[in-house]
């Protein structure tokens, strides 16, 4: 089983994400090294798999990084949804097993990923097919990236890519 726990670190890692048209793909360049290395830790990184995207997080911290990795276009259907607010802060993930750096995870209740696309603010919500929770908490671990979390599981991604 997988969890998701909100830090009281305020910060989120900054820096850009963006749509790479030609690779159908997000890309997140962090604009801060040495933060990203502190939430890293020094094992390396693993990854949350979320159909072909992939939810980076530290191996030593487990602290969630940035997201990135295949989601063409194609796949995505447009909806009004309204983006909840989110607060900047870290998110932690614990695993029941030993985590392997360079690994990649499924994330329980996210095999099969839907791909919502919000076209006039730009967000894409990835989600095992259920509705935004008003419950749940949202929090930007990265810029454009926006976990949504309910007692410990996640619920959906959300990305904001700059144009």
């Amino acid at each position: 089983m997988i969890q998701f726990a909100r830090t009281t670190d305020p910060l989120a890692l900054p820096g850009r994400l963006h749509y790479v048209e030609r690779d159908h793909s997000f890309r997140f360049e962090s604009a801060s090294s040495d933060l990203e290395s502190a939430r890293t830790g020094g094992e390396g990184e693993a990854s949350l798999a979320l159909g072909t995207l992939q939810l980076h997080f530290g191996v030593e911290t487990g602290l969630v990084l940035y997201a990135d990795g295949y989601c063409p276009k194609q796949s995505w259907r447009p909806d009004k949804l309204a983006m909840p607010t989110a607060a900047t802060g870290a998110v932690q993930v614990t695993l029941d097993r030993d985590v392997v750096p360079g690994v990649g995870y499924r994330v329980d209740g996210l095999v099969r990923v839907e791909a919502v696309h919000v076209v006039s603010a730009r967000w894409l919500r990835l989600s095992g097919g259920t509705p935004p929770d008003p419950a749940a908490e949202y929090v930007e671990v990265a810029q454009g990236v926006v976990l949504e979390i309910r007692s410990g599981a996640l619920l959906a991604l959300w990305l904001h890519p700059e144009p």
